[in-house]
This record gives structure tokens, sequence and C-alpha cells, in this order.
């Protein structure tokens, strides 16, 4: 079962189209979905012998772990090739698609919750590795995006500039120019 839904990932990833379903993408709503849908089968069967039982239970819980890893880095990864192949003007709105990513990104935060939660010592340890692993990646993510809109910014503000040399305004639009230039090295007009 962890080889197939492993696969199923790999194949939903590759075809993704990043259009919303639900609290995320197709790919994603998917695999959460199996990965409840196993958890919940595992304990209606009511294992006679406790010990297998947990077994089971600690193998599904680490697995869920491992398949929202890769669920996490692979929209981080399709999220930096989606603002990589954004156009450099000055005209870029947000996709829903990038949109999408976010939410792909909050829905994970809260299954991982719910798949991958116990209260065995080292597998704790684990689960929050996971959330430490979500909340860095959304950090990556609004960088990256803040700094495309720093970019734009810089690009409208050096176009007006060159517009308003030697009238009232050309200082102030210089001085944002400037100030905005801390961030990223962008010659001053």
């Amino acid at each position: 079962m962890e080889s197939s839904i492993a696969q199923s990932i790999h194949r939903g990833f590759e075809r993704e189209s990043w259009e919303p379903v639900n609290n995320g993408s197709a790919t994603s709503e998917d695999l959460f979905w199996k990965l409840d849908a196993l958890q919940t089968f595992i304990s209606d069967l009511h294992w006679p012998e406790e010990e297998f039982g947990k077994h089971l239970e600690t193998r599904l819980k680490l697995m869920s772990s491992d398949m929202i890893e890769s669920c996490i880095k692979r929209t981080r990864e399709a999220f930096e090739t989606k603002l990589q192949r954004s156009s450099r003007a000055i005209d870029f709105r947000v996709p829903q698609s990038i949109c999408t990513m976010f939410n792909v990104m909050v829905d994970a935060k809260a299954q991982s919750a719910k798949l991958c939660a116990m209260d065995l010592g080292q597998e704790r340890q684990y689960h929050s590795q996971i959330d430490h692993l979500i909340e860095e990646t959304v950090k990556e993510m609004i960088t990256l995006l803040v700094a495309k809109f720093v970019v734009i910014l810089e690009s409208v503000l050096s176009k007006l500039s060159r517009y308003d040399e030697g009238t009232l305004f050309s200082s102030f639009l210089s001085f944002t120019v400037k100030a905005a230039s801390k961030y990223v090295d962008v010659p001053k007009p």
C-alpha cells in the first residue's frame, strides 16, 4: 500500500495543474484522503494482538509523515518553478496556482496534526520535524514572493523616475528607489 500511495504521489505531482480542489490541489487532496482512509481501515480492524496493532499504527504514522514531507517538497519545487517562469514585466499578477500551493501547505499542516501525531518519544520528535519543515517552507515561499514583488516595485519606480527628471517629484522617486534597493541590488537610476 505504501508503494502504491508513493507512486500515485509521484505521478500526481508530475501532472499537477494546481487548480484548487477543496483545501488544496487534486494530488494533495488525494494523498490526504488515502492516508486517512488507510489509517481508519487499520484502526477499525481492532487487532487482537495489541502489540502488532500499535506497531501498524506507528508504521502508518511514520509513512504519513514521509508522504506529507514529499508533498511539501514537491509543492515548494513547483512554487519556485512557477515564480521563475513568471514574466519579469511590471504587470505581474499572482496566479491562482500560487495561491493553491499556499493552500496545500496550510492543509498539510492541518493534516499532519491529524495523520502523524503520536505520543511516543521518538515519533513525537519526528512529527515536530514535519511541522518545522512546513513552517520553514512557508516562510521561504513568502520570502520568494516578496522578493519578486520588490523587484517589480523597483522596476516600476525606476521607469517612473526616468520620466520625472528635473521635476519636484524626482527626488521623491529617487529616494524611494534608494530605500527599496537595500533589499535587492538594483542600480539607482
